[in-house]
């Protein structure tokens, strides 16, 4: 979805408790229990800020999620995504705000810098849009909308006391020991892992450089690894298979696999993930096309033998090893997350209705499901 149209569909959505569905959570993963809470968090985006109790979460096809206050007149959405190419924060703001008659107002959101749209009332609604950075290149979207005409009958000093409590956590991965871990693996031709051994949780993601949806769930599993990896917490072990992408898999990961063995394997994932993003899918994963993007990032690489070593396959028995995993595990899409504990054979989550939890889930409930087992063994 273009960032362009994000406000327009914001503005443009009404009757959201009634025409958005409840998203259904994994039975053995508990739903968070965010509607008694008064702290709500989107880890995808690093914010947390404090709500009114009563408000609901739901989910829609245009919005990440959706508080909604009891009587649906007002709520609180957040769209993320990539900003457009050759465009900043700012611009993006500017562009929304020459649509409404409104002019962008820079401040501090949650620790960081951000920018603030009020957007005037029409139709019986109004709003006001908060834009910020997550991470390099990628932005999200605060919306409060009231439908009324009166903003301050409708929104009173909610709208404020949110903005004030709110918390953002920016990215910061400790890249030199993830890509030490990852080069410890693969030096011992072993499975692609990360995280402490010992760690009571394991998740394994399944994934093809080729499937979008293991592009987007690049952010979340960033995320995992700063908020759960970092601390010993959770383990995790990355599965590569190229069955949906054939030669642009095998080259994207090969490139990857071949970075890691020069100790660059995760500003590698990055490269592939940011250059998918870029030129709109799998088309930008050949040779050609990753060494020129190595030249443009400054990847410190050496080129010569990182190309001989994507040529020859020189890696290609981990991607056997992978492509078995998931063949054992009856795994044909991408991302598939298993999850295991206390040394168990890892498995899906589960939907209510009993069937495996499949592609990439949200934080919200693989964080509740770290949070329970994690409780459990702090509880004895």
């Amino acid at each position: 979805m273009k960032v362009v149209v994000w406000l327009v569909a914001v503005l443009m959505l009404v009757g959201v408790s009634s025409a958005s569905a409840h998203p259904t959570s994994p039975k053995n993963a508990p739903q968070p229990a965010q509607a008694e809470a008064e702290r709500w968090r989107w880890a995808e985006v690093g914010l947390s800020f404090d709500y009114p109790a009563d408000w609901s979460f739901t989910r829609d096809q245009q919005f990440d999620f959706i508080l909604v206050s009891p009587e649906s007149s007002r709520f609180i959405g957040l769209q993320s995504g990539p900003l457009p190419e050759d465009s900043s924060l700012e611009d993006l703001m500017a562009r929304f705000g020459e649509q409404f008659g409104s002019t962008p107002e820079a401040i501090e959101f949650g620790g960081v810098d951000a920018f603030q749209l009020v957007v005037p009332p029409s139709n019986d609604a109004q709003g006001l849009v908060i834009g910020y950075e997550y991470r390099e290149g990628q932005v999200a979207l605060l919306n409060f909308q009231a439908m009324a005409e009166d903003w301050e009958a409708a929104f009173g000093d909610t709208a404020q006391e949110i903005i004030a409590s709110a918390e953002v956590d920016p990215l910061d991965l400790d890249l030199e020991s993830i890509n030490a871990q990852l080069q410890a693996s693969l030096e011992a031709d072993e499975p692609m892992v990360i995280g402490d051994p010992d760690a009571r949780v394991l998740m394994v993601e399944v994934l093809d450089f080729s499937c979008v949806h293991c592009v987007r769930f690049a952010n979340s599993l960033d995320r995992i690894l700063q908020d759960y990896v970092a601390s010993g917490q959770v383990q995790v072990r990355l599965v590569h298979i190229t069955s949906i992408g054939g030669e642009a898999s095998e080259v994207a990961t090969h490139a990857q696999l071949c970075a890691i063995e020069q100790g660059l394997g995760w500003q590698m994932h990055e490269l592939l993930v940011k250059g998918y993003q870029a030129v709109g899918g799998r088309e930008f994963y050949t040779l050609e096309n990753i060494l020129a993007a190595v030249q443009d990032d400054d990847l410190e690489l050496a080129t010569e033998d990182f190309q001989t070593c994507i040529e020859e396959k020189r890696h290609a028995n981990i991607i056997e090893i992978d492509t078995a995993y998931a063949n054992e595990f009856g795994i044909r899409s991408t991302p598939s997350l298993l999850f295991g504990v206390d040394g168990e054979t890892p498995q899906f989550l589960s939907n209510p209705d009993g069937t495996p939890a499949a592609g990439g889930l949200p934080l919200i409930t693989i964080y509740a499901f770290f949070d329970e087992q994690l409780a459990e063994e702090a509880g004895g």
